[in-house]
């Protein structure tokens, strides 16, 4: 994978998170999202051409600390923290779900 096809990945879900191996706030992202049912592309560092220079040009930008590196609906959202919370806060905003 390069940097290309993970753009457009980034386009086309609405949930993407950058990972790395052994990350455990990773894989307890993971399972919150499989528990809930909620539909996300996971995206290892490892795996893309360059990974570790867009992780370098994220952080820049971001001021990102931590792995997860979350996106939802192409936009930087955060930390595994931060996605949940977004998750939680259209989830009750919704309309459709009152």
């Amino acid at each position: 994978m390069d940097v290309d096809e993970f753009r457009s990945i980034l386009k086309s879900n609405q949930i993407v998170f950058l990972s790395k191996p052994n990350c455990k706030l990773c894989v307890d992202l993971s399972l919150y999202l499989d528990l809930n049912n909620i539909k996300y592309n996971k995206v290892d560092i490892n795996v893309i051409e360059y990974g570790v220079e867009l992780v370098e040009d994220i952080k820049s930008k971001y001021d990102v600390q931590s792995f997860p590196i979350c996106f939802k609906d192409s936009q930087y959202i955060g930390t595994k923290h931060d996605l949940i919370q977004e998750i939680l806060n259209t989830k009750y905003n919704d309309i459709n779900n009152i």
